[in-house]
């Protein structure tokens, strides 16, 4: 974006590019106690992941807000898999 100084002079203004998006997984069984706790800090480890919610449920839901440069949406589906859960994407 282009703009000017106080002085008359132009100026360029750096506009940083926002690359946060989000993914929603029902996880089946819902995690309870320290299944809930390791999903967290699984989920919360894998590159790209800037935060994780776990609502509770008779299914969990699950939201990940994600950068999508760094990790796939099918790449959070596999590390729900990988603590032996089921998942599945509900939206992005």
């Amino acid at each position: 974006m282009f703009g000017q100084g106080e002085d008359g002079e132009k100026t360029m203004q750096a506009i940083q590019e926002t690359t946060q998006t989000d993914v929603v997984v029902r996880v089946q069984p819902a995690p309870e106690g320290g299944e809930r706790e390791q999903l967290h800090r699984a989920l919360s480890a894998q590159p790209g992941v800037s935060r994780v919610q776990i609502h509770a449920g008779a299914d969990a839901l699950v939201i990940v807000d994600f950068d999508p440069r760094a990790i796939s949406p099918l790449g959070i589906l596999r590390c729900v898999h990988a603590q032996g859960h089921l998942g599945r994407l509900l939206g992005l």
